[in-house]
Formats: C-alpha cells, structure tokens, sequence
C-alpha cells in the first residue's frame, strides 16, 4: 500500500470511530434526558397549620375546625383549584390516611397566605354533633367548656387525629395536627 491510500485509510478509519463514538456520545445523552424525573419530595415546611378550635356551625350543628396557617416561605402561597389537591383525614388507630371526599362538607378556595404572614382557615365536617347545641347567648366559660365537650366527643367517635393536604401543584404537604 502505497502512502497516499495509507493516510486515506487512516483518516477514513478515524473519523469513521469518530462519527460511531459521537453517535454513542449524543443517543447516551438522549436517552439520559428522556428518562422520567421523580417528583419532589414533599415540603412540608412551607405552610405550617397550628389548631385554634373547633365549633359546630349551621342548623346541622356540623363541625368546623379552625386552623391559623403561616407562610414560611419568601413568595404567596395560592390554591385555587380543586383539582391538584388532596384533602385526607388522620385516623388515631390505625394511624393512616383517609381519603372520603364525603366527609368534607366544605373546603373552601380560594385559600391565599400572603409571603412571610398568617391567616385564619377552617375545615368544615360534614359530620353532625347530636350530642347538644351551644346556645346563642352563651358566656366564654359555656363556649370553652362545649368546644372541650365537643372535642372530647369527636375524638371518641371518629377516631381524628388530625388532617393532611397534599398540594400536587406546590408539593406542598400541610399537617393540621390534633389540638384538641
């Protein structure tokens, strides 16, 4: 072989590995870039939930839990849309999640907290306290000792521990623990 056909053959060799290992290099990266990303993991910092009380409400005497939520983070925090959202209560014994829409009377939206401040929030139930009603002109004393009442009756007969949200938009997950 002559050496001219040498350096051809030399050139068409290398750049013929050259174009194999650059086709390797750039499928490699396409299939990287193509797999599925997992989601974030949940922060369940962002908006933290701390209880105020519970209370009947309306002539079904239905029970309503108040919440303050808190904005930790630096931007408003906005749900307006059912759809991403995930309301469950927590049950004491097992401890787990239950996901009964039919429980929840109301969930209101739009619910907005505003960077770095607090709002009040209430979850309504959509499960009648029986047991008695507070009177319209009740004194603090008679209103404390019927929340006392009330909450001591919901912990016995619906074994709540407490509710969760999972926000799917925000992976957001807010914990509105037991206070009573």
């Amino acid at each position: 072989m002559t050496g001219w056909k040498r350096v051809v053959l030399a050139g068409v060799s290398m750049g013929a590995g050259a174009a194999i290992a650059l086709f390797l290099v750039g499928g490699g990266y396409v299939w990287y870039a193509a797999r599925p990303k997992p989601p974030k993991p949940w922060n369940t910092s962002a908006i933290r939930a701390v209880f105020d009380r519970v209370d009947t409400e309306g002539e079904k005497n239905a029970v309503a839990f108040r919440y303050t939520l808190e904005n930790t983070t630096e931007f408003d925090f906005r749900l307006t849309r059912r759809d991403n959202l995930h309301l469950m209560a927590k049950l004491g014994e097992p401890a787990s999640l239950m996901d009964d829409v039919a429980f929840f009377e109301v969930f209101d939206l739009p619910i907005y907290v505003p960077a770095r401040q607090k709002v009040v929030y209430s979850i309504h139930f959509a499960y009648p306290y029986k047991e008695e009603r507070l009177k319209a002109d009740a004194t603090l004393d008679e209103r404390r000792a019927f929340r006392k009442r009330l909450a001591n009756w919901f912990t016995k007969e619906v074994n709540l521990n407490g509710f969760v949200l999972f926000d799917d938009e925000h992976r957001y997950q807010i914990d509105f623990p037991k206070g009573w």
